[in-house]
């Protein structure tokens, strides 16, 4: 019991000196970049536009064969993107028949976007409501 209590003890301690410095990573880092702002939507890796760095960083192909490997469903089915941003995936989605719909709460993407995607399913909205 004794050894069990010093074990739980210094478990506990571990994880509160972890947790301490990540939330300090993430403060500093926050600090620096500032909260999700423009410059994480238009340089989404930090260094090209947005859609170049979509276009090396997202491969449609390889999620739908996720989907298929994990959950046993190959297209046509539905697929909701939470954080869609522009809704470029929706666009990729589609041409692999994926009836893919998208919601996005940031009030940036909002102001930046021309038009939303169409003739695709998209909304601003909070996925956590």
């Amino acid at each position: 019991y004794v050894s069990e209590a010093i074990l739980s003890e210094w478990r506990q301690r571990v994880y509160n000196e972890t947790a301490e410095e990540a939330t300090s990573a993430l403060a500093a880092a926050t600090k620096e970049a500032g909260p999700l702002g423009s410059d994480y939507f238009d340089f989404y890796d930090g260094e090209s536009p947005y859609e170049e760095s979509f276009e090396e960083h997202f491969d449609e192909t390889y999620t739908i064969d996720l989907i298929r490997t994990i959950f046993r469903h190959s297209p046509p089915y539905r697929l909701l993107d939470c954080g869609s941003a522009n809704g470029l995936t929706l666009q990729r989605f589609a041409r692999k028949k994926v009836d893919a719909w998208g919601i996005e709460y940031s009030p940036y993407i909002y102001r930046v976007q021309r038009s939303p995607p169409r003739p695709f399913h998209y909304k601003r909205a909070d996925a956590t409501r």
